[in-house]
């Protein structure tokens, strides 16, 4: 049974005007990472193909299918992304026509029926994949019934889909290997701001909080978390046997349980491990005395979603902190000398231009060194999306409708109203990543805390990419 995990393109969700940088970097799949590491733990042979880091155009994957004529094909997506993966189910099909082709991703919770009845694959997974895609691949080997695969959505002999019950999500994060990172193109993968040999990890699963705007609290609430130990287990790990020298830690809030980030941090030190890293989390999930527990760990930079400047947006946002606790937190954070870099989205429910206008000035007052900047997209599985359908302001269910092919594109929905347009929306974005970014002595400012000459060319061609290219207008 030969089986091959891809990847057909996900990157980083930043713009290419985002923090400055001219383009987003390329990050590992820790999911298929995962999927295969419990795949070759219990002895099945698994190649990983990351189309976008390995540069692999329609042929190329085509003919590294036919030389080894894989039995399983694995394809992970988000919901943004399932036109990419249709594509390569498409090209697999035509190369390896009787391979099983499953797909999995976080698009697969939402719409899980929906992607297979679309005909592109055999196979989804619905919610965590590792042991699921272990058990249906034993199944298939022996020829087995694999409708008791729990998670599973499948068609049958008859074309029919059917729904398997649901898969409960693992107990114990630590009982999972560690991703198979031998079978990744480890030396493509790059962070435009990372000083060092870079990878990312992930340390919880699930999120405990309610944002308006994510899918979480409705397909990934049940929050869990890998020890201290194990945690730390991991960085020693890809220290030693990849030369990584900094960490991502890409969890939705990596300071959720601030004892165990302690725990981490002190783990780090007692092992001596010269390791620099980032996370993301939130402004009530941190204490000045964790964030210098952090800082003397290797902690460079802490990435805040603070969506809004204004506190009524925040309420309607479902953030559950206030304007106070934003400020306090980036207070914090410098003076622990942690770098920050803050998110923002302009044009919510609730939106005008005198709260937009207070978004700005608070970015003003925080003075983080690096701001990402959107418009407040409706994505699907939310309880925005939701309230966009029940309220009218979406005429129909679109990303069903794209699911099932009948629109070729993800159709990406962006709140306007009689005082702006998504037009309007993305001049304000750039005309304020010009007036942040281009400040003379913003500039100099960055220069001088600059880790090499590399990261000098990036954030310069970065600045050039602000003065002379608009906000893509693709997903409109």
């Amino acid at each position: 049974m030969k089986i091959s995990l891809i990847s057909p393109g996900l990157g980083i969700a930043f713009t290419a005007a985002c923090s400055g940088i001219s383009d987003p970097g390329l990050y590992p799949s820790l999911g298929l990472g995962y999927i295969a590491a419990v795949l070759e733990e219990n002895g099945y042979e698994v190649d990983y193909i990351d189309i976008d880091a390995m540069g692999l155009d329609e042929n190329q994957l085509g003919s590294m299918l036919l030389k080894q004529d894989y039995n399983v094909i694995g394809i992970t997506c988000t919901s943004s992304t399932l036109t990419l993966a249709k594509k390569v189910a498409k090209i697999v099909r035509q190369i390896l026509p009787n391979a099983f082709i499953v797909v999995g991703g976080p698009h697969l919770m939402i719409y899980g029926q929906e992607t297979i009845e679309s005909g592109f694959f055999n196979a989804g997974i619905q919610g965590e994949g590792e042991y699921a895609m272990l058990e249906l691949v034993r199944k298939l080997e022996r020829n087995e019934d694999i409708s008791s695969v729990r998670g599973l959505v499948w068609t049958d002999e008859n074309g029919k889909v059917r729904v398997n019950l649901p898969r409960p999500p693992m107990e114990n994060l630590d009982e999972l290997p560690f991703p198979s990172r031998h079978l990744m193109p480890n030396d493509r993968y790059y962070y435009p701001i990372a000083k060092r040999r870079f990878t990312t990890m992930i340390t919880t699963r699930g999120c405990p909080f309610n944002c308006f705007f994510c899918m979480r609290p409705k397909f990934m609430r049940y929050f869990r978390m890998r020890t201290a130990k194990n945690v730390v287990d991991e960085i020693e790990h890809v220290m030693r046997d990849f030369g990584i020298g900094e960490v991502f830690f890409y969890d939705d809030t990596f300071t959720t349980n601030r004892k165990r980030v302690i725990e981490i941090c002190e783990e780090i030190n007692s092992r001596g491990l010269d390791i620099i890293w980032d996370c993301r989390t939130r402004v009530d999930c941190v204490t000045k005395e964790m964030l210098y527990k952090m800082k003397e760990a290797g902690c460079t930079r802490i990435h805040y979603g603070v969506e809004a400047g204004d506190q009524r947006i925040l309420n309607i946002l479902r953030k559950g902190f206030t304007l106070e606790q934003v400020r306090q937190a980036f207070m914090w954070t410098k003076e622990a000398g942690i770098r920050t870099l803050a998110y923002f989205m302009i044009g919510s429910p609730g939106e005008d231009l005198r709260t937009i206008e207070k978004t700005f000035n608070l970015i003003w007052q925080l003075k983080p060194d690096y701001i990402v900047i959107s418009t407040t997209n409706i994505h699907p599985g939310t309880d925005m999306y939701q309230s966009a359908l029940e309220t009218g302001y979406l005429k129909s269910d679109v990303w069903r409708d794209y699911t099932l092919g009948k629109i070729g594109y993800p159709p990406i929905s962006t709140f306007e109203t009689d005082e702006f347009t998504k037009g309007d929306l993305e001049k304000l974005i750039i005309r304020l990543y010009k007036k942040f970014y281009l400040r003379p002595r913003y500039i100099m400012n960055q220069l001088r805390k600059v880790g090499s000459f590399g990261e000098f060319c990036r954030y310069t061609r970065g600045a050039l990419t602000l003065l002379s290219k608009p906000p893509s207008k693709k997903q409109g």
